[in-house]
């Protein structure tokens, strides 16, 4: 992120600012996980027509009304921490954190509102052939908006600013193409994910796709682990995250392709199937947020893999390996 200079004669960025946004960063990061999981829980019990209206709800004793209103009421938080993120972004001089605030900010209000327009269709019409549609797009939007937020987590983080820069090479090739490959199927695995489990595709058609961006996440694992220079340390924690959410997702991945086999009614489901059902949503955002710090990282450290500088490594490599 750059740090656009002050105007001149323009206050210094209030003391403290800076951690403060990193914090207000943090707080939407795991707000928005809270929120998937929270949407995810919706999804899985079938509690979306709970509460017919929007954006005003209540609270009853119903178990489908407490779980619509407990999603809706974390989402009302994330609005709020975006909301602060802008107002102590406007107060800095950076201009990469302001765009990445209002970014954000605009984003999670397009995925209330997509929210409140799939309540009100689903109110008027269940049948209406868009309300699928908008299903999928507010469960995808709202996974694609976590790793925005894990980006503005990661702009603000220390190890942003202290990382320089080195000259771009085998190792850094690979991890740059590596992650990116990694989560491009991430992402298709993910609306293959919404589609089925708003059952306008069949699960195993997800399951089965699911072994690539899996395979590609231990590929980038390993390449971590033995084709990096033991300098960098960059990658350690990450990684090995990577691996270890990586296994976890395979197993609960096989433990809720079991669940709706077994029961493919939500509203019968025992607490320990939603409890899985739900886990494999909050995993897979997660993989995908590791994965958006690995290709953060890889960017930082050995900057924008362009043409010219990618034609340069290759010219190096073959120079070493003569």
């Amino acid at each position: 992120m750059s740090h656009d200079n002050p105007p001149p004669g323009a206050a210094p960025s209030p003391p403290g600012g800076d951690r403060l946004a990193r914090r207000l960063t943090l707080a939407v990061v795991v707000t928005t996980l809270v929120v998937i999981v929270a949407g995810a829980n919706v999804t899985t019990t079938r509690s979306g027509d709970a509460i017919p209206t929007w954006p005003f709800g209540w609270f009853t004793s119903a178990v489908d009304v407490i779980i619509e209103m407990s999603h809706r009421f974390v989402a009302g938080l994330l609005v709020a921490c975006a909301i602060a993120l802008v107002v102590v972004a406007r107060r800095t001089h950076d201009g990469g954190l302001r765009r990445v605030a209002w970014a954000t900010f605009i984003i999670v209000v397009v995925q209330a509102a997509l929210g409140g327009v799939r309540v009100l269709i689903g109110a008027e019409n269940e049948q209406s052939s868009w309300l699928p549609l908008f299903k999928v797009v507010h469960a995808t939007l709202g996974q694609l908006f976590f790793l925005l937020a894990v980006s503005a987590a990661a702009f603000t983080s220390d190890w942003w600013r202290e990382t320089k820069v080195r000259p771009l090479d085998d190792a850094g090739l690979a991890m740059l193409r590596g992650s990116g490959l990694a989560l491009l199927f991430m992402v298709i695995q993910l609306v293959l994910g919404a589609v089925g489990r708003h059952d306008l595709l069949p699960r195993e058609v997800h399951a089965v796709f699911a072994l690539i961006p899996m395979i590609l996440a231990a590929r980038l694992v390993l390449i971590a682990s033995s084709d990096l220079p033991r300098d960098v340390e960059l990658f350690r924690g990450p990684t090995a995250a990577l691996g270890f959410l990586t296994a976890l997702q395979l197993a609960i991945g096989i433990g809720s392709y079991i669940v709706t086999s077994e029961e493919p009614d939500a509203t019968k489901r025992g607490l320990s199937q939603v409890i899985t059902l739900n886990a494999h949503v909050g995993i897979s955002a997660l993989m995908m947020g590791v994965v958006v710090s690995v290709i953060l990282r890889s960017v930082r450290l050995w900057g924008v893999p362009t043409d010219e500088r990618v034609a340069e490594a290759k010219r190096l490599h073959a120079v070493e390996t003569q």
